[in-house]
């Protein structure tokens, strides 16, 4: 298992998430990023959908049972 940490605040994060949300079919070429190997892709890939479900989280509200 690969840990990685995430600066959620990261403006490059934040790019990519906008870059994602831009795109209707919802994809994107990682490989447009740098020069990255189909593996690489693949862990970032599974870690950028990790990340946005982060990033879209912290869109709602933590508990909506707090005013």
């Amino acid at each position: 298992m690969i840990e990685t940490k995430l600066n959620l605040n990261s403006p490059e994060l934040l790019e990519l998430k906008e870059r994602l949300k831009a795109d209707s079919r919802g994809i994107i070429n990682l490989r447009t990023l740098g020069r990255i190997t189909p593996v690489q892709a693949e862990y970032a890939l599974r870690g950028l959908s990790v990340a946005i479900d982060e990033i879209e989280s912290l869109d709602r509200p933590y508990n909506a049972g707090w005013n």
